[in-house]
């Protein structure tokens, strides 16, 4: 799936190129273990052509949507958000986050880039339910997921949470 360009206050949000010099920096991210040590199946090298594939699929499904998140200064590719998979029948979206460019972690910026996301999708597309999955260790993602409105709902057994935040009116909640 596609979506049109957005922007927040310091970021562009881009659907990604699927060439080999537009992803670069996506496949140095995968392949370090500083930048993917949180991410679930990254335990193996990726192959630029790869992630080349990767890109083109989610570019051409219908119930996905990856974007790359651009820093306004410098035009760096510094991460990406993904929506996968989406059901427009039920208005949720499974999302995720990975700024990869360690230079941008820890500055703030991940609350700005999730807010502006979410928010888009939800006038865009309609989606009014995240969900999310992040490994209970990683303890910054959480803290700015709380402070992003989202809420646990699910401890998992491999140690992973998954979280939900609910956009617009809630009209009947059943858990």
């Amino acid at each position: 799936m596609l979506l049109r360009p957005f922007s927040s206050s310091h970021f562009d949000f881009k659907n990604l190129s699927n060439t080999k010099k537009s992803l670069i920096d996506y496949s140095h991210w995968m392949n370090d273990k500083e930048s993917n040590r949180f991410i679930e199946g990254t335990t193996e090298s990726l192959s630029l052509d790869d992630l080349i594939s990767y890109v083109e699929k989610k570019n051409n499904s219908t119930n996905a949507l990856l974007m790359g998140i651009f820093d306004k200064k410098s035009g760096k590719h510094i991460g990406n958000v993904k929506l996968e998979p989406i059901d427009i029948k039920s208005s949720s979206a499974w999302f995720g986050i990975l700024i990869g460019n360690l230079e941008f972690r820890g500055r703030g910026f991940a609350k700005e880039i999730i807010d502006t996301f979410l928010e888009t999708i939800f006038l865009n597309l309609g989606i009014k339910t995240f969900y999310l999955g992040v490994n209970q260790e990683n303890i910054p993602a959480i803290s700015v997921y709380l402070r992003c409105g989202f809420h646990d709902f699910a401890p998992q057994k491999n140690g992973g949470i998954h979280m939900v935040k609910h956009m617009g009116k809630i009209i009947n909640l059943e858990i």
